[in-house]
């Protein structure tokens, strides 16, 4: 029982502890809930993971990540046997089939990898790929370092990089930024 209630604790506390500090934008909408579905989750204290496995869906606002399997490292003792207070998250890691759309974008790759302490995303995988309509880059390694805004693409001799961009098709970012400046 007590296991059971330390698991709902956690999937309850992170959330509101960690996630808004990981996730871009989970602070900034108040009342939106997250939500994780899969076919199984395993809580480990004390080696300070949840792992969710099989068709995986995460859903945050307009943001959601289909995986195999998502894992989520934390550090920090909880505070109690029902709560996570201190707890802070060190990693989400989704592996297998990974998609990742936001705003009008979606990632795929083979896995993905988030470290909070450096805001940074790392997409791998044979053909890791971003996409905004017709437009995307591929590579093998994608890396995303939300802090700076850079974005790296690596790839290899039988892999290189490779962008393809749609001029005169705009998206709808470039939409509603042309607006406001005509505005202005």
């Amino acid at each position: 029982m007590t296991g059971l209630l330390t698991i709902g604790a956690l999937i309850f506390c992170l959330p509101a502890q960690g996630l808004s500090e990981i996730i871009p934008g989970l602070g900034d909408m108040p009342g939106t809930t997250l939500n994780i579905k899969s076919d199984k989750l395993l809580s480990d204290q004390k080696s300070q993971y949840v792992l969710f496995s099989g068709k995986v869906v995460a859903v945050y606002g307009d943001k959601t990540i289909h995986s195999d399997k998502l894992k989520v490292t934390y550090h920090g003792a909880p505070t109690n046997q029902t709560g996570f207070n201190e707890g802070k998250i060190d990693k989400i890691i989704a592996t297998g089939n990974v998609t990742i759309k936001f705003e009008n974008k979606t990632a795929y790759c083979d896995q993905a990898i988030y470290v909070q302490d450096t805001q940074t995303i790392v997409l791998t995988g044979k053909d890791a790929r971003i996409q905004s309509d017709d437009n995307y880059i591929t590579g093998e390694k994608i890396t995303i370092r939300q802090n700076t805004g850079q974005v790296i693409v690596d790839g290899n001799t039988e892999n290189r990089v490779n962008a393809v961009f749609q001029p005169g098709k705009p998206s709808p970012e470039t939409d509603e930024n042309q607006g406001d400046d005509k505005s202005q």
